[in-house]
């Protein structure tokens, strides 16, 4: 999914979509979690939060930064 269907690409349009990139993280999010072991698609949604910096303030973005950082944590901690 990620690959053809990244959140990253809607964040970065000119007239960004942040309810369609938050609802494609979300999924992604769910997916890993106690699921999948993927430090590299944890990586790719730390990227997607850097492009949603601007929106942070924003409840729904600042949820997904707290999922994606306790799937850092959690993936940090299942591939030690």
């Amino acid at each position: 999914m990620l690959t053809r269907d990244r959140p990253t690409t809607y964040v970065r349009q000119r007239e960004p979509d942040l309810d369609h990139a938050l609802n494609l993280a979300g999924h992604v999010a769910d997916l890993l979690t106690d699921q999948v072991t993927s430090t590299r698609v944890v990586g790719h949604l730390t990227t997607l939060l850097d492009d949603l910096t601007p929106y942070r303030r924003q409840p729904a973005v600042r949820e997904l930064g707290e999922r994606v950082h306790a799937l850092h944590a959690a993936t940090s901690t299942r591939t030690s």
